[in-house]
């Protein structure tokens, strides 16, 4: 067994803990609440869309909540919706949802260095896959 060989004058070895960067770790105040078919945030959504709204959220750090929602309740009839926590104001459409954030300043536009013509071909490819290749993706 190693002798502990630091006397009381000197000071202790340092430990193997994690570097202090100087921010404080504080869970940061949701921006939004996600509502979609399960809140557990633990589980894979089977919809196409939740699944792509919660990546671009974590994929830019933005802080949010999930919560159960139905399509009832829902602005435009449709999965997810969110709840801006400063205004309380409910939105639809998860693309419509990122194209919000994106003009507030919250996320990245991944499409900013595209062309005209480029953001014309994602637009009817995210189209196609999204309206038409959903119905057999829930069919399987």
């Amino acid at each position: 067994m190693a002798e502990n060989t630091t006397t009381p004058d000197q000071p202790s070895p340092p430990t193997q803990e994690t570097p202090n960067t100087g921010e404080e770790q504080h869970p940061q105040k949701p921006l939004l609440t996600v509502y979609s078919f399960d809140a557990d945030e633990k589980r894979y959504s089977f919809s196409s869309f939740v699944t792509k709204l919660h990546f671009r959220l974590r994929h830019a750090n933005v802080p949010y909540e999930n919560g159960f929602g139905s399509k009832i309740q829902a602005p435009k009839g449709k999965i997810p919706y969110v709840r801006f926590c400063e205004s309380g104001e409910l939105m639809g459409d998860s693309g419509l949802i990122v194209a919000r954030l994106v003009g507030m300043g919250v996320m990245e536009d991944l499409n900013g260095g595209l062309s005209a013509e480029e953001r014309a071909r994602d637009f009817c490819l995210r189209s196609m896959v999204e309206d038409r290749m959903y119905y057999l993706t829930v069919s399987e």
